[in-house]
């Protein structure tokens, strides 16, 4: 089953209808006006565009809330002093650097919750009705949608106060992310303590049958359920952790469009893509020794197809969201089917296969190099290659990358203190990189 690349969706949070402003002279605003602007602005440049609807004084449900904060784009109509906008506001900017687009009526802003001046507004003027008039209704449309095409070719910059202030970014290797957001998820809720449940029961097969149950109530009363996102990324993520990989695939479509186009969504994807595959190698390799082509044949092109389908989703990624982590995972890809094409004898091929796999995982090496994981691998791989620009490159990789492993966060699992104990044991020594050998293999 091919999955087709999602839309990208714009939420835009604002009241709706004819609305009083308080203290405001019995001034009013026709909100549904206003979004008509957005929504145009919005499609225009090809986006799907959701409507979070505010109630005044009673905010939005926290499934809303939720989705707004996991969207990729959001404009938030901040006129109307409304906690919960401002609160959305505040935690999107405080989560990273996901493009939030703040509106609001030019006369009305600066009073509670919060002055909305001190933020990058674009202001609208309304007329004593309450109206937009032609021009200012074309102005404000004509911003919103610079500012998202902004957003959408990576042009737009930080335009979040705290890093602006702090520099600071998290503090996390991108690898850890799936790990706390089970972690958390196990704290919020009584879904979250479900699936905590499952992940804990011995039996597998019973853990599965408990998170198939989860999923089957999510997704035929989903509407009924806040954090419905967090709660089904909650069971595709415990899928994984079991080892049900099919699961994960079969879960994927069923994922909000957002979701699925999120960084952790698409790579476990991809990662739960070789995973099947890399059983359709074991398959080959059975077949292949009973000298029954066809099946072999056969396990090998699904291999193939598998994951020829995993490097076709992490090249729907979009690019901002493309990390260290990212690169580790293609490059894992690459390394499996090496390793399978090179067993069948498909030398040109596993050339190939191998070339695009140090490529990988160096760049997600530059891309942090904090994270031990991809350069460990470019070094395993180099020397499986053993070139002499190999020889020539591992003399200055290997140290970085010993480095990279001596100063790497503390591990939040088990098996990752075991993985960087185990790289710094079996990381050789740069004076030694022409004959030495490692058969690491790393998490993944």
């Amino acid at each position: 089953m091919v999955v087709a690349r999602p839309q990208a969706v714009c939420f835009v949070a604002m009241p709706s209808a004819r609305q009083p402003i308080p203290d405001a002279d019995r001034h009013v605003i026709d909100f549904d006006e206003v979004y008509s602007r957005i929504e145009r602005a919005v499609t225009d440049e090809g986006l799907e565009c959701v409507r979070a609807d505010v109630e005044p004084g009673r905010g939005f449900h926290t499934d809303v809330a939720e989705r707004l904060l996991v969207a990729q784009y959001v404009v938030a109509d901040v006129t109307y002093p409304d906690p919960q906008v401002a609160y959305v506001v505040g935690v999107r900017h405080g989560a990273g650097r996901r493009p939030t687009i703040v509106v609001g009526a030019q006369t009305h802003l600066g009073g509670p919750p919060f002055d909305a001046r001190s933020l990058p507004v674009i202001t609208y003027d309304v007329a004593a009705n309450g109206e937009l008039d032609a021009a200012d209704g074309e102005a404000l449309g004509a911003m919103v949608r610079r500012r998202l095409r902004e957003a959408v070719d990576g042009d737009a910059g930080v335009d979040v106060p705290i890093i602006h202030v702090t520099g600071r970014q998290s503090d996390r290797l991108e690898h850890d992310k799936t790990d706390l957001f089970l972690a958390l998820l196990r704290e919020t809720g009584e879904v979250g303590s479900r699936i905590g449940a499952a992940l804990e029961m011995d039996d597998r097969g019973a853990a599965l049958d408990a998170l198939a149950t989860i999923e089957e109530s999510l997704v035929e009363g989903g509407d009924a359920i806040a954090e419905l996102g967090s709660a089904l990324l909650g069971v595709y993520l415990a899928y994984r952790e079991r080892a049900s990989y099919q699961q994960m695939v079969d879960l994927f479509p069923k994922l909000s469009p957002e979701l699925q186009a999120t960084a952790v969504a698409r790579e476990q994807l991809a990662l739960a893509l070789n995973r099947l595959a890399e059983e359709h190698d074991r398959i080959a390799k059975s077949a292949r020794e009973t000298a029954d082509h066809a099946s072999t044949r056969r396990a090998r092109d699904r291999s193939r197809e598998l994951r020829a389908r995993a490097v076709g989703t992490l090249d729907d990624m979009d690019e901002r969201m493309i990390t260290a982590e990212t690169w580790a995972i293609r490059g894992r890809v690459y390394k499996a089917w090496f390793e399978a094409e090179r067993v069948a004898e498909a030398d040109d091929d596993a050339a190939s296969l191998l070339s695009q796999a140090i490529e990988a995982y160096e760049r997600g090496m530059a891309a942090d190099l904090r994270d031990y994981f991809p350069g460990v691998n470019a070094v395993t791989l180099r020397l499986v290659r053993a070139g002499p620009d190999d020889l020539t490159a591992l003399e200055m990789l290997i140290p970085v990358v010993r480095m990279a492993v001596d100063h790497a966060p503390p591990a939040l699992s088990r098996q990752e203190r075991y993985w960087q104990e185990a790289t710094k044991l079996e990381l050789p020594r740069p004076t030694t990189t022409g004959a030495s050998r490692t058969s690491t293999s790393r998490r993944h």
